[in-house]
């Protein structure tokens, strides 16, 4: 569990210029989301035995929750989705991870009903161990 920690705080850390902050475990009502908040958790780990040899290939994944009030009828979410985009560069500059995944740009049920951006973006370290 220590190596996924380290993951989380580095990816903290390429990203204090967002105002990133580390949660391990965020609790959220919509209410009580106002301004732009980058907040990285500590995600699942995959474990995956291979077939030739001891070694096995284990899969960290860290994720980064962007959220933060909107007003739909304004130009507000074209700059949380650029501020997402830069986010993702930071990322990738500072680390390289061999992989960014994002499913979906926001989650539009919290933007239309709650006023509320929010997307995540994992992470994905790999490396082997013995």
């Amino acid at each position: 569990m220590t190596a996924i920690l380290d993951f989380t705080t580095s990816v903290v850390n390429a990203l204090a210029s967002f105002g990133a902050v580390q949660n391990l475990s965020p609790v959220y009502q919509a209410q009580d989301i106002q301004a732009m908040e980058v907040v990285v958790i500590a995600g699942p780990e995959a474990w995956a035995g291979l077939t030739r040899g001891t070694s096995t290939l284990v899969t960290y994944d860290v994720i980064v929750l962007v959220q933060g009030r909107i007003d739909v009828n304004s130009m507000d979410l074209a700059a949380y989705l650029d501020q997402v985009e830069q986010i993702k560069l930071a990322v990738l500059h500072a680390l390289k991870p061999p992989d960014i995944l994002q499913p979906a740009p926001y989650d539009q049920v919290k933007l239309y009903e709650d006023a509320v951006f929010t997307t995540q973006i994992t992470i994905r370290f790999k490396g082997f161990v013995q």
